[in-house]
């Protein structure tokens, strides 16, 4: 799954460079995502928090690589507004 879900980050990157993208997936997705963001290889991924069903998770894609900047924020609507913001 790591590879699927960077190949997607690298595409979100290449495609979409400076806009803001809403990706809605699965809890495991996700997970990858952030473990690939913080280096954390698959053996060790399980071991990361998985998020809560309808959470905000915000990830920044540089040049320089991934950051997470939010992980498993409420999804109210206003919670949502301050995470992209």
């Amino acid at each position: 799954m790591r590879g699927r879900v960077t190949a997607f980050l690298d595409e979100m990157h290449r495609d979409h460079t400076g806009d803001h993208v809403v990706a809605v997936s699965h809890g495991a997705a996700i997970r990858a995502c952030v473990a690939a963001a913080f280096g954390v290889d698959h053996a060790r991924r399980d071991a990361l928090a998985g998020p809560s069903n309808a959470s905000v998770t915000t990830l920044a894609i540089h040049d320089h690589g991934r950051s997470v900047v939010s992980f498993n924020l409420p999804a109210g609507p206003d919670d949502l507004a301050e995470s992209v913001a």
